[in-house]
Formats: structure tokens, C-alpha cells, sequence
């Protein structure tokens, strides 16, 4: 439960090699007109870690994209 309180703070989940190691992922979620979560957008890779400035790039460009996708589909903040 803490996780997911973090991640609704941040606006994004992180996937830390728990699926396979060296496996680094980010996502953020898309929203509809109505608010709700339609979609989400990612980011997959062998990142060296999550605390690299390439990594931290990867979490702005994604948020900056579910934002535009959101914005698309009339989501208003």
C-alpha cells in the first residue's frame, strides 16, 4: 500500500528488475475527459541504474508524453 501511495504522489510507477534483472521500466498513466485512467505509457530498458541522469530522462519524457496524450483526450488538470 505504501508503494502505491508513492506512485500516486510521483505520477508513475517504477519497475526495478524485479521481472529480470537489469530490467528497468518506467509508466505513467493516461486520463480521459472524465478523469479516469485509459491508458498508461512506458519506457523499457537496460538501464544501469534507476538514479542515472539516462534514466531520469526516461521518467520526464515519459511523463511529458502521458501528459500530451491525456491533454489529447480532453483531460483537463
Amino acid at each position: 500500500m505504501e508503494q502505491l501511495q508513492r506512485i500516486r504522489q510521483d505520477g508513475y510507477a517504477i519497475e526495478n528488475g524485479e521481472y529480470k534483472i537489469g530490467l528497468r521500466a518506467v509508466c505513467a498513466p493516461v486520463f480521459d475527459s472524465d478523469q479516469k485512467v485509459r491508458y498508461a505509457v512506458g519506457v523499457v530498458g537496460l538501464f544501469r541504474r534507476i538514479d542515472s541522469e539516462e534514466f531520469e530522462e526516461a521518467i520526464a519524457s515519459t511523463l511529458e508524453t502521458a501528459r500530451q496524450f491525456s491533454a489529447s483526450l480532453g483531460y483537463k488538470a
